[in-house]
This record gives C-alpha cells, structure tokens and sequence, in this order.
C-alpha cells in the first residue's frame, strides 16, 4: 500500500506540472524514444519512461540529433505531449518502485539511437566517396590514354584526347573512327600508332564527359589549335557516314566549350564532309 500510495503522490505532482507537447518546426522535429514501462498513472493511463530528444533534418535527411532528458508519456511514447521528469523526480521514483532500477539515473542515447539520428552523414560519407572513386578511375583512365600517346606535345594530347572521347561519344568506336584519330596522330606526333593502341586510347575515354571535362579539352589553345581540334572531332564523328544524336551533342558541348559559332562548325563539317567524298 505504501508503493500504491507513493505513486499516487508522485502523479498527482506530475499533473500538476505544466504538460509539454512535442513539436515540429520546419526541419527541426522533437521525438520521444521508449525507455520503460512504469507504474506511473495519470487519469487512468500509464505511463512510460521515454528519452526526448531533438533531431534536425535536411529533406527529411536527419543530419543532428540532441537528447533532451527523461520526460513520462502515454502510450509507450507514442504521444504528441509529455511532462517532464527531473534528475531528482527519477530518483525518487526508483526509491519507491515506481521506475525500475536498471533505469541509467541520467539519460543517455544508445548507439542505435544516435546513428539513427546522425545517419544522413553516412549518406554524405557515401555520397562523397563515390565522387571520390569516381575522380580516380576518370584520373586513371586518363594518364593511360596520355602514356599511350607517346609523348606528344600538351595540344595534340589534348587533340587526341578530344577525338578519342569523340569516337566513344556514340558508345561503339567504329573501325574508321580508330582510323582517322591514328592517321592525325600520326600527322601530329610523327609517330606511326597502332590501330590496337588507338583503339585503346578511344576505350579508355569516358563516354560522357563532364562539363570539366570540355573546358580541359579547349584549356589554353589558340584559335587555330581550337580550328585544329574541332575539325579532327568532325573528321572522326563523320568517319563513319553518320552523324548520332550523341556525337551532334558532343560537337555542340565541344563547340560551347571551344566558343566556337554555329555557323563555323556547320562550315567546317561541309568541308570535312565533301573531302571524305573526293578523296586525294
């Protein structure tokens, strides 16, 4: 009877105590986590121990979680308001056997807990990480398409470089695309190249190239090396009779890239054009 009669003394404090309400604003969200059941009960309800805690959140990505303290809620903490619980209050509630002993005197989240409310910067861990990769293997790919080259000069590497994703920009590098980015390297480096060489410099590219990837591509040439450049591009992406949607877009992000006019290019394709039909 004494535990009954405690307990009844400690909800009516409780009640008497100015009542919370857990709260969202934007994208800060107050949530309630089930510690333990006890023999608290106000009004006819019982209620559980619970941890509040404080988790900010970007696009529903929880990025910041803070604990709060002990609060009581109904419901298993399944509840919109709550009432606050201090240090002293818990104390005197495991004292008399109205919360179980084995609850820790101060609130402290489990790990579970906190990863759950910091786990968008698992995302971010993630996120940054495949960047990451994503940087080498592109890195990679090009110091080995630059060793296959040679030795050439910085423009014709970049040259070369651009017909090579050029002939990758359609996702089949075709015979006489291999063949024309082998005959100006030839022209430019004075080195006879092999057709397994070349067509490994074209694998080697990325297919879809990134906006970076284009500025690199026009980096310090000269008109006449940007003339140069776009009329390799064209001979290759012509080479085979076809001009795909992907090779027209690579030629207009190279073109954007190299500030080149429309009107240029559309000129300087004619030309590459009426020479493949009247060859020397």
């Amino acid at each position: 009877m004494r535990i009954l009669f405690t307990v009844l003394i400690i909800a009516i404090t409780l009640m008497s105590a100015d009542p919370a309400e857990a709260r969202r604003r934007g994208s800060t969200a107050q949530e309630m986590i089930f510690v333990s059941d006890t023999k608290v009960q106000i009004e006819g309800k019982s209620y559980a121990l619970c941890q509040l805690v404080e988790t900010k959140s970007v696009f529903f990505v929880n990025l910041f979680r803070d604990l709060e303290g002990y609060v009581l809620a109904p419901n298993k903490c399944i509840a919109e308001r709550y009432i606050t619980i201090t240090e002293k209050d818990l104390a005197e509630a495991k004292a008399q056997g109205a919360v179980p002993e084995s609850v820790p005197a101060v609130a402290k989240l489990s790990t579970k807990d906190m990863i759950m409310g910091h786990w968008g910067w698992l995302l971010v861990l993630a996120v940054i990480g495949f960047a990451g990769m994503g940087y080498f293997k592109t890195r990679g790919r090009r110091k080995a398409r630059v060793e296959l080259m040679q030795g050439a000069n910085p423009t014709a590497t970049a040259i070369l470089d651009a017909m090579c994703h050029a002939a990758k920009a359609d996702g089949i590098i075709a015979p006489e695309e291999v063949a024309e980015i082998q005959k100006v390297a030839s022209e430019m480096t004075g080195h006879n190249f092999e057709t397994a060489a070349v067509a490994q410099m074209a694998e080697l590219a990325e297919a879809t190239p990134s906006d970076k990837e284009f500025k690199r591509f026009a980096k310090g040439l000269t008109p006449a090396e940007k003339e140069l450049m776009m009329k390799g591009v064209l001979m290759v992406v012509a080479s085979d009779g076809q001009l795909e949607g992907k090779e027209q877009a690579f030629v207009g992000k190279l073109g954007g890239a190299l500030k080149m006019p429309g009107d240029q290019i559309n000129a300087m394709l004619l030309e590459v054009v009426k020479a493949g039909q009247n060859p020397a």
